[in-house]
């Protein structure tokens, strides 16, 4: 290895005594815990209830589902954050104050890490750098939405293995730093892509730290990070293919031809630098740029990008290799976000402040190490100049992420500012009219609804596309709880027409021939929603509950069976079939899926209700008594002439309200 790296490590660690690096990790930790403490305070915000509120952080069956199968989640792969979120929830369930703590807890842990590798690699203004990464504004959006664990989670290991593999690099004596660190750096390596596949550029980074430091990379350089490479290969393409396939990243909106995308990349290089350097007008979603490659101008960011990057390694002598180090690791880190390559957001915007959590270190390295040189060179040193400077950027900073954070209060606010900032965005008005609509304030809903169709110009002139698809749909379900099952019809046509496939316009189309006693239109409806998508439990169960009004029990019996060989904890299926062998007499049946479900939710009041009923029939009494007493506890109402009802539990009506409902 080159001496002059081994050197720069040596002296770097002498730089301070031990107990100034522990009061300066307590005085980081403090800023960064006083800055997002207001986070503490919010509540779950776009895509926190599908990350943590999930019927699979119930149970082990839902962890195991997290590892074994790559499509359990809307998502794509990423096991150990929904790992992370699991064991938290089963701590303090749906309290969003324990997951925001968390996320806190795992910044400053990833700012410790950036100091420590700073100082290794002998940065000036470490501690400085290390606690602008923990308080920028451009990282509000990874700390304070939970479902951004992902990028914290990945980048503690991210940082992990970047400290562990510069140890093991740069080390004096191999005797003091034995191979056990670079197996820990692959190992950090492989649980930070278990997290988020998106952080595959460490290895390319580590090549770049390489190069900065010995003024060249060589085969052993290569063949040392090859278990890298082949680990971000393989689970990069995983994630690329249920990227596109699972999660949806295709369509009209990501079909782009590729100096679209230089175009993209480009201009989003530029935008990134400009929002760390100036954080300023920071939204959730940006509006989403019109890319035209026969507009000149828009030429001009990739070039001036490639200009300034030729011009910094020309000059790279006098000017500082290590300005050029930040900014290709600013470039590097970047790679996955920058077009080439779809992602799901794309349809939304082309940038977002969370894309850029670990390149922003780049950027942020860049800008101290000038103004370092600046200190030095102008004012000689001035340590009353540094305090200065540095308290006033760190109050800047901590001031514009306390007032970002309150963004992420409630749905409400979060929709509400996205809507403000971009008016345009059709995102926020669709998903803020399912918040409204969940509250039952459905002509509200119906209004953002028809806003988000109506800023969206991919639904104007007979087009459409994914977010149009959407829309409709959600529109329809206001129309269907309004009562105005017509419209209703129509808005799910509508996205039928755009994707013939959308399982849940089916489903919900289903649902108004259910109620309008249309049971074969129903029937068909649902039975196209189980072809788009045969382990959807929701769709067995309402065709289930089609067969039974058509008097088609074991058609009936069939479905629901369905539901609880896919989920076996899904409670309506055995509910459902226990009601139909009550009334086939198979009593021994209905009693095992009455106990299942009560097993699975103790306070589930039906299960109850209809076992009570199945005991007063084989004449056990005190039973059925005991059941209704249960019910009274849990708060329920049992009716006085119960005893005298032997017959089915509950009318065709009860089931309606109880099992059939738009599905969004």
């Amino acid at each position: 290895m080159n001496k002059k790296g081994k050197e720069i490590t040596a002296s770097a660690a002498a730089a301070l005594p031990p107990h100034k690096h522990v009061w300066l990790l307590i005085a980081l930790a403090f800023i960064t815990l006083f800055t997002y403490s207001g986070a503490m305070e919010n509540g779950f915000v776009w895509d926190d209830e599908v990350y943590v509120t999930d019927e699979k952080m119930a149970d082990a069956h839902g962890l195991w589902q997290f590892w074994t199968n790559p499509k359990s989640t809307e998502h794509p792969y990423y096991p150990l954050t929904h790992t992370s979120l699991w064991l938290e929830y089963q701590l303090w369930g749906d309290s969003p104050a324990g997951y925001h703590f968390t996320n806190v807890i795992l910044q400053i842990l990833n700012a410790f890490l950036i100091y420590f590798i700073l100082m290794v690699l002998d940065v000036p203004a470490a501690w400085l750098c290390a606690v602008i990464f923990a308080i920028h504004p451009v990282n509000v959006e990874s700390v304070a939405w939970i479902s951004e664990r992902k990028n914290l989670l990945a980048g503690l290991f991210y940082f992990g293995s970047f400290y562990y593999f510069i140890k093991y690099y740069f080390a004096e004596n191999k005797l003091e730093s034995p191979a056990r660190y670079y197996y820990f750096a692959i190992t950090l390596f492989i649980l930070s892509m278990l997290s988020k596949t998106a952080f595959c550029t460490l290895p390319l980074s580590l090549l770049l730290i390489i190069w900065w430091k010995n003024e060249k990379v060589d085969k052993n350089d290569f063949v040392a990070l090859t278990p890298f490479f082949i680990v971000a290969f393989v689970l990069g393409l995983i994630t690329i293919w249920l990227e596109i396939y699972h999660v949806g990243a295709k369509g009209a909106d990501f079909n782009l031809a590729p100096v679209d995308r230089v175009l993209i990349a480009g201009r989003a290089l530029w935008f990134y630098a400009g929002k760390v350097v100036w954080p300023a007008n920071l939204m959730f979603i940006y509006p989403r740029w019109e890319i035209n490659a026969d507009l000149w101008w828009q030429y001009l960011f990739p070039v001036g990008g490639l200009l300034a990057v030729s011009l910094l390694w020309l000059e790279q002598k006098r000017v500082s290799r290590g300005a050029l180090a930040c900014v290709l690791f600013f470039i590097v880190n970047l790679l996955p976000a920058l077009g080439f390559i779809n992602f799901y957001m794309m349809i939304f915007s082309f940038v977002g402040d969370h894309l850029q959590y670990i390149s922003c270190l780049g950027i942020i390295v860049l800008f101290v190490g000038v103004a370092h040189f600046v200190w030095k060179k102008m004012l000689g040193g001035n340590q009353i100049a540094a305090y200065i400077f540095g308290s006033a950027v760190i109050l800047l900073l901590s001031t514009i992420s306390w007032q970002q954070i309150k963004n992420y209060k409630d749905e409400r606010t979060f929709y509400g500012r996205i809507i403000k900032t971009n008016p345009l965005c059709w995102m926020a008005y669709n998903n803020r009219g399912r918040l409204l609509e969940k509250n039952g304030e459905y002509d509200s809903a119906l209004a953002d609804y028809e806003q988000a169709i109506t800023v969206n110009p991919n639904c104007q002139d007979g087009k459409g596309n994914y977010s149009c698809m959407r829309s409709y749909n959600n529109r329809g379900v206001s129309f269907q709880y309004l009562g105005n099952f017509e419209a209703a019809i129509i808005d799910f046509n509508r996205a039928l027409e755009i994707n013939p496939s959308f399982m849940k316009a089916y489903l919900n189309r289903g649902a108004v021939y259910f109620q309008q006693q249309e049971f074969d239109k129903a029937l068909d409806d649902f039975s196209k929603a189980i072809k788009s998508n045969p382990h959807y439990t929701k769709a067995y169960l309402n065709r289930g509950l089609v067969y039974m009004q058509k008097g088609l029990m074991d058609q009936a019996l069939l479905d629901f069976s369905k539901t609880v060989e896919i989920d076996p904890e899904y409670i309506k299926g055995y509910i459902n079939r226990g009601i139909i062998f009550m009334q086939q007499g198979r009593l021994d049946e209905a009693l095992e899926d009455f106990n299942n479900v009560i097993e699975i939710d103790p306070q589930y009041v039906n299960a109850y209700y209809n076992r009570g009923v199945l005991y007063m029939s084989a004449n056990k009494l005190n039973a059925a008594r005991q059941d209704f007493m249960t019910i009274k506890a849990l708060g329920g109402q049992v009716d006085p002439e119960l005893i005298k009802r032997t017959q089915f539990p509950l009318t065709e009506q009860e089931i309606s309200e109880d099992m059939v409902f738009p599905i969004q």
